[in-house]
């Protein structure tokens, strides 16, 4: 029952987050540098905030790298992306 709390904690942030940055660049247009701190609070911020509050998530697990391959087609598909703009 402990897990199933904590995916709908991760859960509720990661929707707060996305409607409140809905609400922020839709309602309240912030130039490009404060909706960028904005974004860094809260997609960074709020999950380590979380990890400060539940001890048994290791936040340093999500930024290990296990396989190259990942990161080189996370290379390749934002390359893509951005000359695709």
């Amino acid at each position: 029952m402990k897990e199933k709390s904590k995916n709908t904690a991760i859960t509720c942030i990661i929707i707060f987050s996305c409607i409140l940055m809905y609400i922020i660049e839709t309602y309240i247009k912030p130039v490009y540098i404060l909706k960028s701190i904005y974004k860094i609070f809260l997609f960074a911020v709020l999950p380590i905030i979380y990890c400060a509050f539940d001890k048994d998530v290791k936040f340093k697990e999500y930024f290990i790298v296990r396989d190259k391959r990942q990161v080189l087609i996370s290379v390749a598909l934002g390359t893509g992306v951005f000359f695709l703009y």
